[in-house]
């Protein structure tokens, strides 16, 4: 069945954001066990380490997504 190309790209995105929402979480706490972290330093405003892997946790939600709902031209 075709969908309008707008509902189905919605459909990928939501999934995509649910994905990412589930994900961040245990990508902070990986990136904290592994060191990924950007360390505090005259130059930063924070105090304390950050963790830097949640946007690899947001890169990966959507490419699931996409191969999971996506026709594959995407």
């Amino acid at each position: 069945m075709q969908f309008d190309p707008l509902i189905r790209y919605s459909f990928i995105a939501g999934v995509a954001g649910l994905i990412a929402f589930v994900a961040t979480p245990l990508t902070l706490i990986v990136a904290r066990r592994l060191g990924f972290t950007d360390k505090p330093g005259p130059h930063k405003l924070h105090l304390a380490p950050i963790p830097v892997l949640g946007g690899a946790a947001i890169w990966a939600a959507v490419v699931i997504a996409l191969l999971v709902f996506g026709e594959g031209r995407e």
